[in-house]
């Protein structure tokens, strides 16, 4: 069961891969009807040994929504960058605090998800300039991440914002 469930997720790191080098290289993309709740939960597992190993806990709610017209694996790629980030943000905090909350929810005919951790947030100045390509507030990052991330969600008709919530964490969110 392990050996197949690796499987599966080296094929999806393939085909994530695949996707990422057609998007950068331009090519056509495959805009398709995907269903936002399932590329959260394959995000969160794919990440499941980084999150339990860093001791943090998951908040899901998910709400019933329509299928969003978007890149599955792209979309996916998105999802595992915020999450990924959102749990290397909660490494400065105890243990005990690190809280990572995922939603999904249909607001005025648009699906939103908000991820939102328990770290110490972002700087005002920050906020908007973490989209930036190659600046990042990790030693070892490369910039990247959230600039593609929005890049892809705006080819699909979305938007990725950033901002605190009022305990301090970060929260970023985008619709489709």
């Amino acid at each position: 069961e392990a050996l197949a469930e690796a499987v599966s997720q080296t094929r999806r790191a393939a085909g994530i891969l695949e996707r990422l080098r057609a998007f950068v290289g331009r090519r056509s993309l495959q805009f398709e009807p995907v269903a936002i709740n399932q590329v959260v939960v394959n995000a969160l597992t794919l990440l499941s040994s980084k999150i339990s190993s860093s001791g943090v806990r998951v908040s899901l709610r998910t709400e019933p929504c329509p299928p969003v017209q978007a890149d599955a694996l792209q979309l996916e790629q998105v999802m595992v960058n915020l999450v990924r980030n959102a749990v290397e943000a909660m490494q400065a905090v105890p243990v005990e605090s690190r809280l990572l909350q995922v939603s999904t929810q249909v607001v005025a005919g648009r699906v939103h998800v908000r991820v939102t951790d328990s770290g110490p947030g972002l700087p005002e100045s920050q906020q908007e300039q973490v989209f930036t390509r190659f600046f990042t507030t990790k030693s070892d990052g490369m910039g990247l991440g959230l600039s593609i991330s929005r890049t892809i969600l705006e080819a699909a008709g979305g938007d990725l914002l950033a901002g605190n919530t009022t305990d301090a964490g970060a929260c970023f969110h985008f619709s489709l």
